[in-house]
């Protein structure tokens, strides 16, 4: 069956893709189906290029999340450090019931750059996932394993 699913600390097994494509399912997967997150990624992106206007730029990455979450940094977090391509400082807070936000920031000498992402309700995920699946039933993606923030940076022509 088609299947969009998110999670963080879960890694895929390496020949997943390949098993889907065989069998002809198509999967969407996410650390964070917060479609937001894809113009996030967008910025990520533009950032990641950094060093070329600056000299040994820093990067770090607060994030806040509820009081229960144990995993640090966050499945997003990691992610956000993928699309950026460079090493990243983590630093993390617990509070209350916050459904989590992430601000990543270049540092030089004489600025700070900052991209900031807020979840203000946990009802952004399920409408992610709902997007995907309604994705999947269109039936438009080839058979495997689909990252959600490459099918939307399609979707935006990124």
């Amino acid at each position: 069956v088609p299947l969009a699913s998110g999670g963080t600390g879960f890694i895929w097994p390496a020949d997943i893709d390949n098993r889907l494509k065989k069998e002809d399912l198509t999967w969407i997967t996410s650390s964070n189906f917060a479609i937001g997150m894809s113009l996030v990624r967008a910025m990520i992106e533009q950032l990641a290029k950094a060093e070329i206007l600056f000299d040994n730029p820093e990067f770090e990455l607060h994030e806040i999340h509820h009081i229960y979450k144990k995993d640090h940094p966050s499945g997003t977090g990691l992610t956000m450090e993928k699309w950026l391509g460079h090493k990243v400082k983590f630093s993390h807070q617990r509070d209350g019931d916050n459904p989590g936000e992430h601000k990543l920031s270049l540092i030089t000498p004489y600025e700070e750059i900052s991209i900031e992402h807020k979840s203000l309700d946990r009802k952004i995920f399920a409408n992610g996932a709902i997007w995907a699946a309604k994705r999947l039933l269109r039936g438009d993606l080839q058979p495997g394993l689909h990252e959600l923030s490459d099918i939307t940076a399609k979707e935006l022509e990124l």
